[in-house]
């Protein structure tokens, strides 16, 4: 079927007899697979999802779907791992395909979808907690395009809190497999102070983000890791403020993670590098081939 079909012959239908049962029907009765249906649609139907029930689809999908799955999966980070699973797909869906609709709810669900990104990305599953690293990223790359109508208070709420959150993982050593990940995102956070995106205060009391960031955050690395001195907590932070390409900003955050050393056994300094070693040994097999290609037969001999 094509999107117009979906749209306004198969979305209209589900509603009642799958959305509303799977809303009003007892936690036990509720299956995964719904979470699973309307994911699969969003990603068919993309940017089409806004126009499905005469833009009415994602808001219809949303209501059913989202406080009756947070119940299940808040309580704690084992049970019902197929409703989280494909929870973060959905939000990972509309993040992507349908990113105004989804933050064109009241300010306490913006507010839930927010605290349920940093739920799956703290999660100690690496399936969920990369989930909501890329989620989040979808989230930011979204706010920074956005007018200033939506980016600025959306700053004003979550720019901290996400900076503070994303340094709890990236000094975590059960996320530490996620480490590019969490770069890539902390680049994005301190860059949209970088470039003057952020301009609401932070702070009432400071005008200059970019000072109270360095304050806030060399306090909180200080506090929690009394080894650091002030002074290197200080340039850390600035140093993340520094027009940097991705490389630059991924050897900056690892080389202060290694001073840390919380990261000081080999083992953890190899996850550290992963990325840069699989890139070292694709490179040395691509050598390989084409060496072994300018000799006549090799490629043929077994």
């Amino acid at each position: 079927q094509n999107n117009e079909d979906i749209a306004n012959n198969f979305c209209p239908v589900l509603i009642e007899p799958v959305l509303l049962d799977y809303e009003r029907g007892e936690p036990i009765t509720r299956q995964p697979e719904v979470l699973q249906l309307f994911t699969a649609i969003v990603n068919k139907l993309r940017t089409d999802s806004n126009l499905a029930m005469d833009g009415k689809f994602v808001h219809q999908m949303l209501g059913p779907l989202f406080n009756p799955t947070l119940e299940l999966i808040t309580k704690d980070f084992v049970e019902n791992p197929e409703h989280r699973v494909n929870f973060y797909k959905l939000l990972r869906a509309l993040a992507r395909y349908s990113f105004e609709q989804l933050f064109s709810v009241p300010p306490e669900t913006q507010k839930s979808v927010m605290d349920s990104i940093v739920w799956a990305f703290k999660h100690p599953d690496r399936t969920n907690s990369e989930l909501g690293l890329e989620i989040l990223e979808r989230v930011l790359q979204n706010v920074a395009n956005a007018p200033d109508t939506f980016a600025q208070p959306f700053y004003s709420k979550y720019y901290l809190s996400l900076v503070q959150d994303i340094l709890y993982v990236l000094t975590d050593r059960l996320h530490k497999s996620s480490f590019t990940m969490h770069t890539t995102i902390l680049q994005m956070l301190f860059t949209a102070v970088a470039q003057g995106r952020v301009k609401e205060p932070l702070n009432p009391s400071c005008a200059d983000n970019r000072a109270f960031l360095v304050q806030t955050v060399s306090t909180t690395i200080s506090e929690a890791f009394p080894n650091v001195s002030r002074a290197d907590a200080d340039g850390f932070v600035a140093g993340m403020l520094e027009p940097k390409d991705p490389a630059q900003f991924k050897t900056h955050v690892r080389d202060f993670l290694v001073r840390l050393r919380e990261f000081s056994g080999d083992q953890d300094l190899d996850q550290l590098y992963s990325k840069e070693r699989e890139e070292e040994r694709l490179r040395k097999q691509q050598q390989l081939l084409q060496e072994r290609a300018a000799v006549p037969g090799m490629l043929t001999q077994q």
